[in-house]
């Protein structure tokens, strides 16, 4: 797939950044490269004409008297002039696996090899180091939308959040963030309702009968359906990238793509269920009006109402299932402006029948235009 320059540092005199597949010589002090040199992996893409034929060569050889690093088309060493024997040792090709190159990036590139192989000028220059995206897009290895997915997901949820907080954070002070002001009751309003049902048959039906059910007949029904499975094979493919060390200075990248067989179920119908559907009759209270009384003043009551057999247990009989009661005070008030505002407060029959008419209470009136004290207690707590 693509090929990847390794570096080496020279023992003899300190420097690094030696190209490993292009200068077995160092440029600062002449030494050959030999195995005892440490070696970096990086991940500069080879792309040049020459790189890669360096590259797709045979691994390097190691002369036997001296030590020098060869490649593999040398027929005597550079380093001593000793003629290539079979004794001398050659390097292997070692596979790397699947993990990612190192991010070793030198300052120094040299693009010539030796003096032997390579006009005797030396061209040394600085190279910019792809980053990390640049690099690696070029390669194939990963794509653009696979590099900038998590970004985006990540900004998305942060966004959300964000929003979220800000929501909140906006809702709490259109509640709870409030003006204080003096307000004069004005008036007062009441009302009560009083809920009703009624004893009566029901005709229904369901899957089950009721306690107290009668007239019922019964059919079969699908009640649902059961999911009808098959067991499946099929192939996964399972993309992967794995590298070798080629042993003179350059390290390949290949695609190791395998592919495995699975089993799965897939769902290819439906079994019907079959169940018992009752249709009958049941007697039951249920809602059937309300009565209700309401007044401006301050003299509530309980609205007037009769009961078709009160207290009895059978067909057309009344009772009484529930009451509800809302007691109302009326606020004015003149902002700075002379524009009257007027407000209203609910509260319990007892704090309704303490508050006085033409009295002035403390108002906090939230963003909503609602009352947010008890202007009652307020006015009532102690200076």
């Amino acid at each position: 797939m693509a090929f990847w320059e390794k570096y080496w540092d020279c023992h003899a005199c300190g420097r690094t950044g030696i190209s490993a597949l292009r200068q077995l010589k160092c440029p600062g002090c002449g030494s050959v490269k030999s195995p005892q040199d440490k070696e970096h992996f990086s991940k500069n893409e080879i792309t040049d004409e020459y790189g890669l034929a360096l590259a797709k060569g045979a691994p390097y050889w190691t002369c036997s008297h001296c030590g020098s690093v060869n490649l593999d088309r040398e027929l005597s060493c550079i380093g001593c002039g000793n003629e290539r024997e079979t004794s001398d040792e050659s390097n292997r090709v070692v596979e790397l696996g699947t993990n990612p190159l190192p991010d070793y990036q030198p300052k120094d590139v040299w693009q010539t090899y030796s003096e032997s192989s390579q006009p005797k000028e030396t061209v040394s220059r600085t190279k910019k180091e792809p980053g990390f995206q640049e690099s690696w897009q070029s390669s194939g290895v990963l794509d653009k939308k696979e590099l900038k997915r998590p970004q985006k997901s990540y900004t998305k949820i942060t966004a959300v959040v964000m929003a979220v907080i800000l929501g909140l954070v906006g809702l709490g002070w259109l509640f709870f963030h409030t003006t204080s002001m003096e307000a004069t009751v004005t008036g007062f309003t009441w009302s009560r309702t009083v809920k009703i049902e009624k004893y009566e048959t029901v005709h229904s039906s369901g899957w089950s009968l009721p306690p107290g059910a009668y007239n019922y007949w019964s059919e079969t029904r699908i009640s649902g359906y059961n999911p009808i499975y098959e067991t499946r094979t099929r192939t996964v493919h399972h993309p992967q990238t794995s590298y070798r060390d080629l042993g003179n200075g350059a390290v390949e990248s290949y695609d190791s793509s395998y592919y495995t067989t699975e089993t799965y179920q897939e769902m290819v119908g439906q079994e019907p269920i079959y169940g018992t559907w009752y249709n009958y009759d049941v007697d039951q209270w249920n809602y059937e009006r309300q009565v209700e009384a309401e007044e401006k003043d301050r003299n509530p009551y309980w609205p007037k109402y009769s009961l078709n057999f009160d207290g009895q247990t059978r067909i057309g009989a009344e009772r009484v299932n529930g009451r509800d009661e809302t007691y109302t005070i009326m606020f004015e008030t003149v902002n700075k402006k002379g524009e009257t505002k007027t407000y209203s407060y609910n509260t319990s029959e007892n704090e309704w029948k303490r508050y006085q008419y033409g009295v002035s209470y403390p108002l906090k009136i939230n963003h909503l235009g609602m009352i947010a004290n008890n202007p009652l207690q307020d006015k009532e707590k102690p200076k």
